[in-house]
């Protein structure tokens, strides 16, 4: 309980923290909010992981890697702005999957993941250290469940630039926007049936899905670390490591609940439009202008997490 706890501060304080950055400074600040924030979540991680085990070096190497899959991140971002959509994806997951193989003790490189949706490919390198099978299919029941409740108020799917989105039946409304454009749930994206056509649009909303990708780096639980756990000894089906095949499987399949976007998008849904950090990065770095509502001259307001100014 008190890590469940710790984790969940974790995500009120990198969706709240805030400091003042003027326009010439913003692309600084997305920079420095991705590295020092994805740095921080990952030692935490870490440490939920280890627990008593945790050491100065793994603080120091936790830190290290993941700053390097935050500027990951930005770059994905970065290069999602710059219409190259499908490139800040993948840059997106290969930056989650240093960060997760950081979080769990392996070669930052040891796992490469890619997915679309609910539905992720796992691969294993020779840097891993005990791995199951060459390649593993991972699903997530969360995105699929939130797929799912978006079925009903969408025209037709399909996948654009490595992304699943769909178009609506009838136009998209907030309490926030006179007009929505688009909207996204975890991995993928809705589009208002009115503006297809919009490319700024499209890669401000990329960057969401990217935002998601990052947020899925953090706390998730695959079924097979349940079953490792004490509590899946329990369960039907356990097997106990030392009865388990050593061989490697050419395909296995997962079950991956990734569920920390949930906190951090209550967090930063509860917040003034204009000033929500997650639609600050968005709009800057994918239309290269503030929010609606807010100041190109003070880069929207202040609401970077953990971002610093000169």
């Amino acid at each position: 309980m008190e890590r469940f706890v710790f984790l969940l501060i974790c995500s009120v304080i990198t969706a709240t923290i805030s400091v003042k950055a003027n326009a010439s400074s913003c692309d600084s600040t997305i920079r420095k909010t991705n590295v020092v924030a994805t740095s921080l979540l990952t030692m935490a991680n870490t440490w939920v992981k280890k627990g008593r085990s945790f050491t100065i070096k793994d603080a120091a190497r936790s830190l290290f890697y993941g700053g390097i899959g935050g500027y990951g991140f930005y770059k994905a971002k970065e290069a999602a702005g710059k219409d190259n959509v499908q490139t800040g994806v993948a840059l997106a997951y290969l930056s989650s999957s240093i960060v997760e193989n950081t979080i769990h003790d392996e070669n930052p490189l040891a796992y490469i993941r890619y997915g679309v949706g609910p539905a992720e490919f796992r691969f294993s390198t020779p840097l891993a250290k005990n791995a199951a099978a060459f390649t593993t299919f991972e699903f997530d029941p969360i995105e699929a469940t939130t797929v799912a409740l978006n079925v009903s108020k969408v025209d037709k799917w399909g996948i654009k630039d490595g992304i699943l989105y769909g178009v609506s039946k009838d136009n998209l409304e907030s309490d926030d926007l006179p007009v929505v454009y688009a909207q996204v749930g975890g991995r993928h994206i809705i589009i208002d049936k009115d503006h297809t056509e919009q490319e700024d649009t499209w890669r401000h909303e990329s960057i969401h899905v990217i935002q998601n990708i990052q947020y899925q780096s953090f706390f998730s639980v695959r079924s097979e670390q349940i079953k490792k756990s004490r509590i899946g000894s329990y369960l039907p089906g356990y097997e106990s490591s030392s009865n388990r095949s050593s061989g490697l499987n050419w395909v296995d399949a997962d079950v991956r609940f990734g569920w920390f976007h949930l906190p951090m998008a209550l967090v930063t849904d509860s917040g003034d439009y204009s000033q929500r950090w997650d639609e600050l990065e968005a709009a800057q770095m994918g239309e290269g202008h503030a929010p609606y509502g807010s100041s190109d001259e003070d880069c929207g307001g202040a609401g970077f997490s953990f971002a610093f100014s000169y």
